[in-house]
């Protein structure tokens, strides 16, 4: 299992990329869900203001299990729309336990 921030799509390479508080779009190119393999896509604004509105209610819940307790400045979602990960500080974060199941907002 990896423990890094991302895996490149179709190898097992950990990915620890630095950005300067908005993440890459070219990151998009080469990453995808770990769990999945889909590819990744940011999360548009309309979504990602309703998740923000769900995760200020505390009712969204990571993988983990654990809530999550922060409104994301960024995300991404798998292109099925289904998991969606956090981007923090532009830093994608493409971990089991951080990941969100879309579901959770009734979808």
């Amino acid at each position: 299992r990896l423990m890094s921030h991302g895996v490149v799509c179709g190898s097992r390479v950990p990915l620890c990329y630095s950005f300067s508080h908005r993440m890459d779009k070219k990151l998009l190119d080469i990453v995808c869900c770990p769990l999945t393999r889909l590819p990744l896509q940011l999360l548009d604004g309309t979504r990602l203001a309703r998740l923000n509105s769900a995760i200020e209610g505390g009712g969204i819940h990571a993988r983990s299990e654990s809530p999550v307790g922060e409104k994301l400045a960024e995300a991404l979602v798998t292109r099925d729309g289904r998991l969606v990960y956090p981007v923090r500080e532009g830093i994608p974060i493409l971990l089991e336990e951080e990941s969100i199941d879309w579901k959770q907002l009734g979808e």
